[in-house]
């Protein structure tokens, strides 16, 4: 189900969880209850494509696991974004790679009881998309920083991050067909949030110029006020340097 949750002053919260309908063990195409699914993701790539239609300067998006396996799906979101592109907005897009050239790798963090995500985003992101050349992308390295903490697990995007209206989209849901129909999920959406944006922004920033987690989150941990509600954040690592 996909459900419009509270509304408060710039704050929408968005539950979804599987939809009603029988799910096999089977590759997305060949699931009996493809209607259902379609449409419910469907709701949110349009959430989505609503989000990034109104940046007029920049757009970051962070992100864990992207994956559109369904063409109606991916077309709504990777038009969205080229367009956004083609009229001038900076976009950049990072993103964990749980890949090393052309060839999966197993998540070495398996071992410390990890829950890694399927290959596919870097060839998703750089090639099956089919994104605008004008859109950046920078994979983030998988390394250790601790046993157990070593991916980038990030699921944001920060819209015209130095201005007023500023906007952020956070929240559990990974940008695949399974964890906007399949999977217990939330989506919170942030409007006119400048001082939380910069938070943000300042975490975008520091893995866009690492590559990798480690050395950044230093220092983003705290509070701020959105529409005169007080909001706390916190960012990992959080016992990072900053990057030079």
């Amino acid at each position: 189900m996909f459900e419009v949750g509270p509304n408060a002053n710039g704050i929408q919260t968005f539950l979804l969880s599987q939809i009603s309908g029988d799910v096999a063990t089977a590759p997305i195409e060949q699931q009996p209850a493809l209607q259902a699914i379609t449409a419910q993701a469907k709701e949110v790539a349009e959430r989505f494509a609503a989000f990034v239609a109104d940046a007029k300067r920049t757009l970051d998006v962070c992100i864990y696991d992207f994956r559109l396996d369904i063409d109606e799906i991916r077309d709504v979101v990777v038009s969205a974004i080229n367009q956004a592109a083609s009229r001038g907005v900076a976009v950049r897009i990072a993103y964990d790679r749980n890949e090393k050239g052309d060839e999966p790798i197993l998540k070495l963090f398996q071992g410390a009881g990890g829950d890694p995500a399927p290959t596919g985003t870097h060839d998703f992101l750089s090639r099956k998309a089919g994104l605008h050349e004008a859109v950046a992308r920078k994979p983030i390295a998988e390394e250790a920083i601790e046993a157990g903490h070593q991916i980038m697990h990030n699921k944001y995007l920060v819209r015209d991050a130095a201005d007023e209206a500023a906007a952020v989209w956070m929240g559990s849901a990974n940008f695949t067909i399974d964890a906007w129909a399949l999977q217990e999920n939330n989506i919170v959406v942030f409007t006119d949030c400048p001082e939380l944006a910069a938070k943000y922004e300042q975490d975008f920033d520091d893995l866009w110029k690492a590559g990798a987690l480690k050395g950044t989150g230093a220092g983003l941990d705290g509070a701020v006020k959105v529409t005169g509600q007080q909001i706390d954040y916190g960012f990992a690592p959080g016992d990072g340097v900053p990057v030079m």
